[in-house]
């Protein structure tokens, strides 16, 4: 049964949305800095990394997978 986050996944999720948002900004001034190829690689790996953080988070598969891992222990 789906049941909707809590206000402090909420929280979480929107601080995810920050750093996500940073490494884009990151992402985008290495650009106009003519900063190293994979460094901007590196940045838009961590904002992906992020957005799926934060899309794991708000859907609840993030803790669906922890009552799993738990009922397997």
């Amino acid at each position: 049964m789906f049941q909707p986050p809590s206000l402090l996944s909420l929280l979480a999720a929107g601080l995810y949305a920050v750093v996500a948002c940073a490494c884009l900004l990151a992402w985008s001034k290495g650009r106009s800095g003519r900063q190293p190829y994979w460094h901007g690689r590196v940045w838009l790996s961590l904002a992906a990394f992020f957005v799926v953080l934060l899309a794991m988070r708000i859907t609840g598969f993030e803790e669906a997978l922890r009552d799993s891992a738990r009922a397997y222990l």
